[in-house]
């Protein structure tokens, strides 16, 4: 899944930038030879790798960068021959990539005091990658920085991952950004504020999550898990599981989080006495079980369980939970 998200504002980039270690690094001159950018999926790290980038070719004596010399202007538009931005061509980055990484790290700066080569999705690196790129992480080139992006440092190798400075993005979210990010996309109003939440409030994630067209398969998925539990109708639950069983991992996660975020809406509205609650789901204590019954779910499938016989038992725990 890629981390960034085109359409964030510079300014926006800019402040989140500025609350990381890149700034100080930046103030003070002390560069590293290579960081981990993990950013929330939705989050712009390749933009805040890119300000970072532009920050060590600017020539401006003061506030760097700059944005207004004509080396940040380059980088800006990629043009610049110190800033080299890579990314996954078919779906992962392999040995091939990897050696090319190696190679410019490794060339001279043509312009600049520094190389700075930026890697976007470095979760993609496959594991024969990663030890190669270990070599220029072991072995830093002086004038060169790398800079890997990813939203799932996990997939990294320890080995990896060590031998980084890690910049940990937090981004604020707005619920009220991101709701009107849904709208625009064409969600009506109840749509809106669950892609909302699914999003945690950042609106970028609202936008990758519409563009990327799984939206609506989650939704389907989500009702009729709710409906069916409901109706106690088990072999059709367990058909819903062996679908969601099949489909590729980024897109079960955003079932997941789309069926958690639909409970929690459920929760505030039973609790707000809201004439929309469901009688079904008109318990707290049972959507606020269901709640974490999903939660444990996600997080059982991240440690290489069965999938079908997890997703099997969470629906079925969901239909017991909601027919008492």
């Amino acid at each position: 899944m890629s981390s960034t998200w085109s359409a964030s504002s510079g300014s926006d980039i800019a402040q989140l930038a500025k609350r990381t270690a890149l700034r100080v690094a930046l103030r003070v001159g002390q560069v590293a030879h290579a960081y981990l950018v993990v950013s929330p999926p939705g989050v712009e790290g390749v933009g805040v790798a890119l300000w970072f980038a532009r920050g060590l070719v600017c020539t401006s004596p003061g506030r760097r960068p700059c944005e207004q010399c004509c080396e940040c202007v380059a980088a800006r538009r990629l043009s610049h021959p110190d800033v080299q931005l890579l990314a996954p061509d078919k779906g992962t980055l392999g040995i091939d990539r990897a050696r090319h990484v190696i190679r410019l790290c490794h060339g001279r700066p043509l312009r600049s005091e520094r190389r700075v080569v930026i890697l976007d999705q470095a979760d993609t690196l496959t594991h024969e990658a990663q030890n190669a790129l270990l070599k220029i992480l072991e072995e830093p080139y002086g004038p060169s920085v790398l800079v890997l992006v990813t939203c799932r440092p996990d997939m990294l190798l320890p080995t990896v991952r060590s031998r980084c400075q890690p910049v940990v993005l937090r981004p604020r979210p707005d619920r009220e950004a991101a709701r009107r990010v849904a709208v625009e996309y064409g969600a009506g109003e109840g749509d809106a504020e669950l892609l909302a939440d699914v999003a945690s409030g950042f609106p970028g994630r609202v936008a990758q999550i519409c563009e990327q067209g799984r939206w609506r398969k989650a939704v389907r998925l989500v009702d009729g898990i709710l409906d069916t539990a409901k109706e106690g109708d088990d072999l059709a639950l367990l058909q819903l599981a062996e679908e969601m069983a099949a489909l590729p991992d980024e897109c079960l996660e955003l079932v997941l989080d789309t069926l958690r975020s639909k409970l929690r809406l459920l929760l505030r509205q039973v609790l707000a006495g809201s004439p929309h609650a469901t009688r079904a789901w008109a318990s707290p204590d049972v959507i606020i079980e269901a709640v974490r019954i999903v939660t444990l779910t996600r997080r059982r499938l991240n440690n290489n369980v069965n999938r079908k016989l997890c997703l099997d038992g969470m629906v079925l725990v969901l239909a017991e939970l909601v027919n008492g």
